[in-house]
């Protein structure tokens, strides 16, 4: 005995094949690289470690990728990490 499936089964049924599939697969970064991003601004001072070195930051600097940032109390630091976009 042969069951009757519903009309709208295919496509319910692809639907969530389609939904699933797009959420796994946005687990996923969407850029795979890795990008050094300049100083635009400081005021004040600060430094910038990356395997245990430690460089002092100016105006010119690139900040590089996993590179860790530390400012003095008060200093200001802007970065262009979006372009179009400021984040102090």
């Amino acid at each position: 005995m042969k069951t009757k499936r519903p009309s709208w089964f295919p496509l319910h049924f692809s639907s969530v094949c389609l939904l699933g599939a797009l959420a796994l697969g946005s687990c996923r970064p969407l850029f795979q690289r890795e990008l050094r991003v300049p100083v635009l601004s400081l005021e004040g001072s600060a430094q910038g470690t990356q395997q245990g070195n430690s460089v002092a930051l100016t105006k010119s600097s690139w900040v590089h990728p996993g590179e860790k940032i530390t400012t003095a109390t008060g200093a200001r630091l802007a970065l262009l990490l979006v372009p179009g976009v400021m984040r102090r």
